[in-house]
């Protein structure tokens, strides 16, 4: 049975951080663990891969959530007209 992670956890940022805070926190991360940035890790490192790929799932789930939260975020529309068009970021078709 797997245990539900929560995100900020992942990132290590509070559950009221700001999207620049968890902007910031995933690319710290992703300075420490990405092997172009490891010159020492020459070849696999299981550690830092994990350590990746949880950022990389953490940070997708708390943008996606933020969006949702955010009237316009990232689309130049509010949450009501994204419904509207089917939950998509792209206009809606015109008729």
């Amino acid at each position: 049975m797997s245990v539900q992670r929560d995100p900020h956890d992942d990132l290590g940022v509070s559950a009221d951080a700001t999207m620049e805070e968890i902007h910031r926190a995933f690319r710290r991360i992703l300075r420490e663990h990405h092997p172009d940035t490891r010159p020492e890790a020459a070849g696999h490192d299981e550690e830092s891969d994990r350590a990746l790929q949880q950022a990389l799932a953490a940070y997708a789930t708390l943008r996606q959530r933020h969006a949702v939260r955010s009237p316009s975020a990232g689309t130049g529309r509010g949450s009501q007209e994204l419904h509207q068009a089917g939950g998509t970021t792209w206009p809606a078709a015109a008729p």
